[in-house]
């Protein structure tokens, strides 16, 4: 049925419950402004971040190519010798901007307000904790298999330059994240079904191409020891997924289901009763066996792991699985305020969480400024802490703090650089700071000659790295 303006009436309907979530996504923008120093002085991002400013160049880890699209920004500003406060906030706003405007260029040029709104619950029914660890490519490339379909479905029948965009696409997803293909073969197939009087040879070349890189990248390219150890991770699948629901992954994530994920099984139970209602069984198998076959993937690789704040990264793309039905089949049926009431209930839901769970990511901002406080009383640039001397939460993290020490203190100006290693047990203290020439980290060594003194100078120290707290 169409309306006045020419338009299907559940299309406008579906444009009006989009309008609300894109201002989800807007708010989200304003908050990685707010808490700009939480989300880059954190781990992965602190290290990508410095980077790249250290190199003047991309940070490109593991050949995840499609980091590239929130380092671009960054570096253009280095390139242009911008303040380092302007780089580390525009830093954190491009992992924010580029899913709004990714939504609009979906909705808008390639005409699919289900797509567009598929990107917004992406973010609305799960994200929190990885508002602030901002650093992970699966979520990159979830954006660009969700863009590589909205393209496809478009114009299911392309002329050859199009046809070599896809193509290049579907390359650029599998080289954004190892389990990006998972879900691009998930919204794949769905459309396989839904489109399938109107696709022809085109669409399935796009298997072919997929097939034919993973064979390279995995089984005739060398593996990076990243990859290689992730591969090496599906060692003893067959045993854990046999014990399947007593994994502490697998009881973990039930626990946060019901304390944090709650949205996601009701918006599962509203799809399961339209479809059903409606006898849709092909969607019903396609959504629960790729809900299932990603949970199991996700819980029996990481078997081991307790950690919310990382897992959660994993956690996102249930969103895909389950949100895809319901933008495509159930959101528009019925009354507009019905969906308008959905979308605006996930909005507050994810904003309140978010805004909830910062204490926990600023109070380890704020230790960490206070120990970067206690090393510029000091002439020296190079100082170390034990394990024990740091605060039990984010222990896991260690490892970045160099790199968040450098950033911090470096804000101020460049001369006033300084770093801290934590060092995990005495038995490691005479390996470490005894390394001279350079600033050392768990992950590498940064010669003080080579660092970009534009934002990091560190003159030449002489004599092993102190302790912080012991002023020696």
């Amino acid at each position: 049925m169409k309306t006045q303006s020419g338009k299907d009436a559940r299309e406008e309907k579906i444009e009006k419950a989009l309008l609300i979530g894109l201002g989800l996504l807007a708010f989200l923008v304003v908050l990685s402004v707010v808490y700009w120093e939480e989300r880059v002085f954190y781990a992965d991002a602190a290290f990508q971040i410095f980077s790249v400013i250290d190199s003047q160049k991309l940070a490109i880890q593991v050949q995840r190519f499609g980091a590239a699209i929130v380092q671009f920004p960054a570096l253009l500003l280095v390139k242009s010798s911008a303040p380092l406060d302007l780089i580390l906030k525009v830093y954190s706003l491009s992992f924010t901007v580029y899913p709004l405007l990714l939504a609009v260029f979906i909705w808008k040029w390639l005409n699919s307000s289900r797509l567009a709104l598929l990107v917004v619950l992406f973010f609305g029914l799960t994200q929190v904790h990885t508002f602030f660890w901002i650093q992970s490519e699966l979520i990159q490339g979830c954006m660009y298999s969700i863009l590589t379909i909205a393209i496809v479905i478009k114009q299911p029948k392309p002329n050859w330059w199009l046809l070599l965009l896809w193509q290049l696409l579907t390359i650029l997803v599998i080289y954004a994240h190892p389990l990006s293909v998972t879900l691009f073969l998930f919204m794949w197939a769905w459309f396989a079904y839904e489109k399938r009087a109107a696709i022809d040879w085109r669409y399935y070349s796009l298997l072919g191409t997929m097939m034919l890189v993973l064979l390279y990248k995995y089984a005739i390219a060398e593996l990076g020891a990243y990859d290689a150890n992730a591969v090496g991770m599906f060692a003893g699948f067959r045993g854990r997924f046999t014990n399947l629901f007593s994994l502490p992954s697998t009881v973990f994530f039930f626990k946060r289901l019901l304390s944090t994920y709650y949205l996601l099984p009701v918006v599962l139970a509203v799809n399961l009763v339209f479809l059903f209602k409606h006898k849709r069984w092909w969607n019903i198998a396609l959504m629960l066996s790729g809900t299932f076959a990603w949970l199991v993937l996700i819980l029996t690789t990481y078997h081991y792991s307790s950690d919310q704040m990382y897992l959660e990264s994993y956690y996102l793309p249930l969103g895909i699985f389950i949100g895809l039905p319901l933008v495509d089949k159930v959101i528009g049926v019925g009354q507009t305020w019905i969906w308008i009431t959905f979308v605006t209930v996930v909005s507050c839901f994810r904003i309140g969480q978010i805004i909830e769970i910062n204490d926990k990511y600023s109070e380890r901002l704020s230790w960490i400024k206070e120990q970067v406080t206690l090393a510029e009383k000091s002439p020296y640039r190079r100082f170390y802490l034990l394990k024990s001397d740091a605060p039990a939460y984010h222990s896991n993290l260690d490892w970045a703090v160099p790199y968040e020490t450098m950033l911090i203190s470096s804000l101020k100006k460049p001369s006033n650089t300084r770093s801290i290693y934590i060092i995990p047990s005495e038995e490691q203290v005479d390996a470490v700071i005894n390394l001279e020439g350079g600033i050392p980290s768990p992950i590498g060594f940064h010669p003080f000659n080579s660092l970009n003194d534009q934002y990091f100078i560190v003159p030449e120290e002489k004599g092993p790295i102190r302790n912080l707290y012991e002023g020696k």
